[in-house]
């Protein structure tokens, strides 16, 4: 039996299929293909078990009607759409502080999932002055020590995972690579390439090592092994900005615009690669040279992503390298200056995410083109009452609304972004910003529910994390227009309190007297030196009237002194 293709019937005499505008009136080929027998899509009663309910049938007929009804094509597209708006709506970040000595200015992240707890190992870099030093946290206390300064008076540029191994380059006139082995605790390799100066960018595969530098980019087969090196020229000698990796091909972004792709089976000393989209990046005489290239990224085998100074975001077909007009632009980002910006896609290739010289971080759907545009919060009610049962209720600020990274501004542009997707198929969006990382929320409301009666001890931690997370966004937030404000922040922390003084039955009815009599000498202690502190500052305004006084009256001398000369030079 032929398949029945949507808008398409098939015509057994001719063996091939014809529109169903053009199928003949009395064709019951037609009518058999078009609409499905009633016994192909519902379920006999005398042969079905009584365990099957008549809604169980009426739902398989209605799925076997719509798998064969001629828009099930646009179900995927549906879909996605649903998926964008979900990621755009409910995607939430909270502050991770490092215990830095500058700004964050690269990290990368390995997920590890360990029964129901998610490990992270995370590699971050800072800058400080003259000095960078390459952080990573501690598996056993969490903190951020400081493993190794690659190079003094040089930035540390980038950091790769590729397995087991990680890398971490360095800018500056000598390049050093770190190799450290992520199952091994404190082992690390220092590479050391004299020839190779000014290493903007890095892409680590398995043990192969790409490296973008000062005019050219270094192929390393294997960094176990660092004595085999290829460079990868361009005739134009252009700092590489920008690269990426296919197998056997490298395509590389300049700091002239232009966009190469090199053969890993060619000698690098026969060509300088292919200059692919010429027509488009090359400058015609009344206009200006070509934006520099930030960033490339291969997306679906043929597609590659190209991200330029000047704020161009889009995708050409590299099938086509002479044609010149993009596959997909994706508008909205913001650039205009900024070299280090923070860009990156999932790995399933579905969503790209872009920060902006605006300090807001932006999404689109690699599929349409189409921004991720999310649904805005809005405040919810929260009980006060330590019943559950009870009505009444208080407004409190919905944290949610500061927390969706789409929707949020930023103190600083972010200048590092990476997007991780774990075990339950969830992404996961990092950001590096100053000096702490921007990390992936808990997608569950952060409010905590009414609490019992009387609070349990996690009760009193829900309203404690609740208070601290309000102070954290008040402190990083506060000079942004979404910011929570004091009497917000005070409200959460009235909240709080109640919550755990009612935790607190074990205290005895003179406990609330007591507590006042012990509080009143160190209130009376602390509020002392602040009394005599405001008692000077009145004294010497008081002091300072006195001053002005007497300067006044000194004036008036002085006055009446001219006054004196005047009337003696008018008598002579």
């Amino acid at each position: 039996m032929p398949k029945d293709l949507p808008g398409f019937y098939f015509d057994t005499q001719k063996n091939r299929y014809f529109p169903l505008s053009s199928r003949p009136s009395t064709s019951p080929q037609s009518t058999l293909s078009r609409t499905p027998s009633r016994s192909s899509v519902e379920v006999d009663p005398s042969t079905t078990p009584r365990t099957i309910s008549r809604h169980t049938r009426s739902a398989q007929t209605l799925n076997q009607r719509l798998l064969s009804s001629p828009v099930s094509h646009c179900r995927p597209l549906v879909n996605h759409d649903i998926q964008c708006t979900r990621v755009a709506s409910t995607s939430r970040f909270d502050f991770s502080q490092t215990a830095s000595f500058g700004d964050i200015t690269e990290f990368c992240v390995s997920l590890r999932r360990l029964t129901t707890v998610r490990h992270v190992d995370t590699l971050a870099t800072t800058k400080d002055g003259s000095t960078h030093v390459l952080y990573s946290p501690s598996a056993q206390t969490y903190m951020w020590p400081a493993e190794i300064n690659l190079h003094s008076h040089s930035q540390v540029s980038s950091i790769k995972i590729s397995g087991q191994k990680c890398v971490a380059t360095c800018f500056g006139p000598v390049t050093k690579v770190a190799v450290q082995d992520l199952h091994v605790s404190g082992r690390t390799t220092l590479i050391t390439l004299n020839q190779v100066h000014d290493v903007r960018v890095s892409h680590l595969q398995d043990n192969a090592l790409i490296l973008g530098a000062k005019g050219k980019a270094v192929y390393i087969p294997d960094i176990d092994i660092s004595g085999s090196v290829q460079h990868l020229s361009n005739f134009q000698n252009s700092d590489v900005f920008a690269l990426d990796r296919d197998e056997n091909f490298v395509y590389t972004g300049l700091r002239n615009g232009s966009i190469l792709r090199h053969d890993l089976r060619v000698s690098s000393n026969k060509h300088d690669g292919q200059l692919l989209f010429h027509s488009r990046f090359t400058p015609s005489k009344n206009s200006t040279s070509p934006s520099p290239v930030l960033y490339l990224k291969l997306v679906k085998d043929s597609q590659l992503l190209v991200s330029r100074m000047n704020g161009e975001l889009c995708t050409y077909d590299t099938r086509f390298p002479v044609h010149s007009t993009p596959s997909q632009i994706f508008t909205g980002h913001r650039n205009s200056v900024t070299q280090k910006l923070g860009i990156c896609i999932d790995p399933m290739h579905e969503f790209l995410f872009a920060a902006g010289e605006d300090r807001c971080i932006r999404g689109w759907s690699l599929r349409t083109g189409k921004a991720l545009h999310g649904i805005s919060s809005v405040a919810v009610f929260v009980p006060t009452s330590t019943s559950r049962s009870s009505s009444s209720s208080t407004l409190y600020p919905d944290l949610n609304q500061f927390r969706n990274p789409f929707n949020t501004e930023f103190p600083t542009p972010i200048p590092t972004m990476q997007v991780t997707e774990e075990s339950d198929g969830s992404l996961c969006l990092w950001a590096g910003m100053n000096m702490a990382l921007v990390v992936p929320g808990n997608h569950s409301d952060i409010i905590p529910p009414p609490p019992q009666n009387p609070p349990t001890i996690e009760d009193v931690g829900r309203a404690r994390l609740y208070e601290t997370t309000m102070n954290f966004l008040r402190l990083q937030c506060g000079t942004l227009a979404n910011a929570p404000t004091d009497a917000e922040c005070g409200e959460v922390t009235r909240y709080a309190l109640a919550v755990v003084a009612q935790n607190a039955l074990v205290a005895p009815a003179w406990f609330n007297s007591a507590l006042q009599v012990a509080l009143q000498p160190i209130l009376q202690a602390a509020l002392q030196p602040i009394l005599h502190e405001v008692q000077g500052l009145r004294n010497d305004v008081q002091d300072l009237r006195n001053g002005v006084q007497d300067l006044r009256n000194d004036v008036q001398g002085l006055c009446k002194g001219v006054q004196g000369l005047r009337n003696d030079v008018d008598h002579v």
